[in-house]
């Protein structure tokens, strides 16, 4: 009996500490994915030029109406909200569970699931220094699991106009 109940408790922690790792598994697959997503939607931007292109604002950075600058106040956008489009993210590959359906299946899941906000701002307020024209943009992923919201970001340098 004693036997018994020794082996019971040390397999209570064994199972205990599986359950902790699998947690901390899918915390983990959230986060790369939203960074992933991050840096995509970076990688869009300056492609294409979207922020140079963008209806201006008075400051010369592009208006919150935009979708490539929003304000602190303002609700996280659909992750394809314009002017980004749901193809232009059938590029992140993942594999395992999280590809059930196909790229696809995924690609839909992802899209209901994550948000973004994008917010550009000057490096420097002086119109006469070289950093007037250069901007620093952060792209924020959001999402939920479990009940928590959770966000990640990356932010980098771009030139502005």
């Amino acid at each position: 009996m004693i036997a018994i109940a020794v082996i019971a408790i040390g397999l209570s922690g064994v199972a205990a500490s599986l359950y902790f790792g699998f947690s901390k598994s899918n915390t983990g697959d959230d986060l790369a994915t939203a960074t992933q997503y991050s840096r995509m939607v970076i990688e869009i931007i300056n492609s294409r030029s979207i922020v140079q292109s963008a209806p201006q604002a008075g400051n010369g950075l592009p208006r919150n109406d935009s979708g490539v600058n929003d304000t602190d106040a303002d609700p996280p956008r659909a992750l394809d909200a314009p002017p980004l489009e749901s193809s232009d993210f059938l590029a992140l590959p993942l594999e395992g569970e999280h590809n059930v359906g196909g790229e696809e299946g995924r690609l839909s899941r992802d899209l209901a699931r994550y948000q973004r906000k994008v917010r550009i701002e000057r490096m420097s307020t002086n119109p006469s220094t070289p950093e007037y024209k250069m901007g620093r943009m952060r792209v924020t992923i959001y999402w939920e699991a479990k009940g928590v919201k959770k966000h990640a970001a990356t932010t980098t340098v771009i030139p502005l106009n």
